[in-house]
């Protein structure tokens, strides 16, 4: 991939060659975000701590009026007062299921292959997403790359961790999903509030730690963080201290082709994260257009990609050792 191919907003991007590089040697991380369940008709941040108000309001915890307030704040502010008046109240928490739309998600099949596609691409995959449809997709394609016959080594199809104490380096491994922010499954441990945040991210905590050695050891390529999620992807990258010198991590994005001359501004500020600015056009299809894209690199990403061995996995536990 070369220097023009950014100055583009193509309808489907060049794949950047350090993504390719990454699959060849089983070092491919994806993080994946609200953008792409907003795609199988999931609300996004604002949209989730709306759901809160809606919970507060139908249980006659808050009135019309602080209603129409606090829906003007933030999404983290909204759900932290939100957790704190559900607490107050001993009152049980909401419907996750039902603010999120997961069972009436999936709009059609080819909102469905979405994840399926980023799936296949064989990597390992972290989210800031509650959902499970990472987790589903993870039951259901499981290919026999994914089974090491020279160490006879099989692994167990069910890799999806999603508690604190489970987010550790040692289940790095491709196919594994980590849902950083906690998971439906558990939802009294989602990390939403201010409060969550300063815990989960704390110094000395386990998140700082699996960020920045994902960073530092392999290459990320963000899909579904937008302009909404800029306050997520800010933190995630604050914490994993990321190397401004090499660019090796990348960020899908959608735009549309009439903001090139935005394009330039877009990329001065990822750069100034460490992160590379991987533009596609939205102009005809809209969001749906990620669908596309992704077909796209699934397919060449999976030609070139390979899991780690047993014997990489017992090399990186000996390195965290």
């Amino acid at each position: 991939m070369n220097e023009n191919d950014l100055n583009q907003i193509l309808d489907i991007p060049v794949i950047p060659d350090a993504i390719i590089e990454a699959a060849q040697k089983g070092k491919l991380v994806i993080f994946v975000g609200a953008g792409v369940s907003r795609l199988l008709g999931s609300p996004g941040w604002q949209g989730f701590a709306m759901g809160y108000l809606d919970y507060l309001y139908d249980n006659d915890l808050i009135n019309h009026r602080e209603k129409e307030y606090l829906k003007n704040l933030s999404a983290r502010k909204i759900i932290s007062i939100s957790k704190n008046i559900i607490k107050k109240e001993k009152l049980s928490l909401p419907d996750f299921r039902k603010i999120l739309n997961i069972d009436k998600g999936h709009k059609n099949e080819k909102e469905h292959e979405l994840y399926k596609n980023i799936y296949s691409c064989k990597a390992i995959y972290v989210t800031t997403n509650y959902d499970d449809y990472l987790d589903k997709m993870s039951q259901h394609i499981y290919p026999e790359s994914y089974l090491d016959a020279k160490e006879n080594h099989t692994r167990d199809k069910n890799k999806i961790f999603f508690r604190k104490e489970e987010l550790l380096v040692s289940n790095l491994d491709n196919g594994n999903v980590l849902h950083i922010h906690g998971s439906i499954k558990d939802k009294g441990n989602m990390i939403g509030s201010i409060v969550d945040y300063l815990s989960h991210y704390q110094e000395d905590s386990e998140i700082p730690f699996l960020l920045k050695y994902i960073f530092e050891r392999y290459t990320v390529l963000f899909i579904g963080y937008g302009l909404e999620e800029d306050e997520i992807l800010e933190f995630i990258v604050k914490k994993a201290v990321i190397g401004k010198d090499e660019i090796r991590h990348y960020t899908l994005m959608p735009m549309y082709k009439e903001q090139k001359n935005l394009l330039s501004f877009q990329e001065d500020y990822y750069k100034q994260l460490g992160i590379g600015f991987v533009p596609y056009n939205i102009s005809e299809n809209g969001y749906d257009q990620l669908i596309n894209v992704m077909e796209d690199w699934s397919e060449k990403i999976r030609k070139e990609a390979k899991t780690q061995t047993f014997l990489d996995k017992i090399k990186l536990i000996d390195e965290v050792i």
